[in-house]
């Protein structure tokens, strides 16, 4: 056992926040978010208030997801000041994010960014505090957490400044009464079952049971994929279609079409981030599918994985044209207008895929999905801005073809 005093508060960050699967998939993100968050200043507001609200909750869930692993380990009572060692790192991660955007602000001259840095804190504070105690309520609490920050960043666009002190007292109180929430890293059994499932299923925040008929269907449907994927292909398929069918009831009344685009976009691309990260964490074996009888060997089923991904990625297209339609409205070639966005959808897709295919370190492969999430997402939003109707239809279907051919030849390294 190592005395305290040998051990610098920096040592071992890399394996904690870089290694571990649970809090590296909010980590990685939160780094990007405000690495790449310079490059938007002087553009549209509302991009750097969701940069700096998506980076530091993100920061918070992984110190929160650190609190659910001390509570379901024993770490933090058999080796000395482990549990300080580690909240000691959040909280200078902590620091350098919020640093980072209070630089941002400071260059941008937007008071209205302070206030979303300020309101972020304060969510992120809670988020944490919770779930030092209840390991079970991260799932709900992340969701509801991620859900208030983003959409208050897309329909406000410009953070209100009476927030301000409303968040500052609302973050000391929180601090002030932080042990009223009980007994913080408390061992619990519940919370190594509770981390597992999550680390496995993506953090789905579909109840497992929910709609179990249709999520039935949906696997039949996308066999051998769903077989590696797990229950989170289809509960955040459910949840896509919930969403998009909510902005498009919304769009008839107020026009949100560029904030549903916007936000469709990225629940795709997180749904098709943690898909991947759901199946690397999944130890499905081939062996298994070719010894029940569907398949004479691993090559046929391998082959009839790609094809399922290949079938997931037309119906993803098909379904992003036909929510595309009513959320443009009666615009001019609103038909390659909503094929362009499909067809990039579909990009994303392959290109997720072709990363989980070929790449077998988890670390590698989450640093990958992030720079795809990163390129898809400023290519959806050039598509979404963009008036070159038929020229970006013929270079994003190219694009598509290309990978997949190159889904289809990555197939080898399964």
């Amino acid at each position: 056992m190592s005395s305290p005093q040998s051990r610098k508060w920096y040592q071992g960050w890399s394996g904690l926040w870089l290694k571990e699967a649970g809090p590296a998939s909010y980590f990685v993100p939160s780094i990007f978010a405000t690495i790449f968050s310079p490059l938007f200043i002087g553009s549209e507001p509302v991009i750097l208030n969701l940069l700096a609200m998506f980076a530091i909750i993100c920061i918070y869930a992984s110190l929160a997801l650190q609190s659910i692993r001390l509570q379901a380990t024993e770490w933090q009572a058999l080796v000395v000041d482990y549990c300080q060692h580690v909240t000691q790192q959040g909280k200078v991660f902590i620091a350098i994010i919020n640093g980072f955007m209070l630089i941002n602000a400071a260059i941008e001259q937007s008071i209205h960014l302070l206030s979303t840095i300020f309101v972020a804190n304060t969510l992120g504070l809670g988020l944490w505090l919770l779930c030092r105690v209840s390991s079970h309520l991260f799932t709900l609490g992340c969701y509801i957490i991620f859900t208030t920050g983003i959409i208050s960043c897309v329909l406000l666009e410009k953070t209100p400044i009476f927030l301000i002190p409303i968040a500052i007292v609302t973050y000391l109180v929180l601090l002030v009464f932080r042990d009223k929430f009980g007994q913080p890293y408390h061992f619990s059994s519940h919370a190594f079952a509770n981390y597992r499932h999550g680390v496995q299923s993506g953090w789905s925040p579909v109840p497992v049971g929910f709609l179990s008929s249709y999520s039935k269907y949906l696997n039949k449907q996308l066999f051998p994929l769903s077989y590696f994927v797990g229950p989170s292909l289809s509960q955040f398929t459910i949840l896509l279609v919930g969403l998009s069918a909510s902005a498009i009831i919304i769009n008839f009344f107020y026009d949100i079409s560029k904030h549903s685009m916007f936000s469709l976009t990225n629940v795709l691309l997180a749904l098709f981030t943690l898909c991947q990260w759901s199946r690397s964490q999944r130890t499905q074996s081939w062996e298994l599918l070719y010894t029940l009888p569907i398949y004479n060997s691993t090559a046929q089923a391998k082959s009839a994985f790609i094809q399922s991904a290949l079938k997931f990625t037309i119906y993803v297209g098909i379904f992003c044209f036909i929510v595309t339609l009513p959320l443009i409205g009666q615009q001019q070639w609103q038909y390659v207008y909503a094929a362009n966005f499909s067809l990039t959808a579909c990009a994303a897709f392959l290109a997720s895929f072709i990363i989980g295919n070929i790449v077998k370190n988890t670390s590698i492969m989450g640093i990958l999905l992030c720079f795809s999430y990163g390129g898809h997402m400023a290519l959806s939003t050039y598509i979404i801005q963009s008036d070159n109707g038929f020229t970006d239809l013929v270079l994003v279907s190219l694009y598509v073809c290309s990978l997949a051919l190159l889904n289809r030849f990555s197939a080898k390294y399964l």
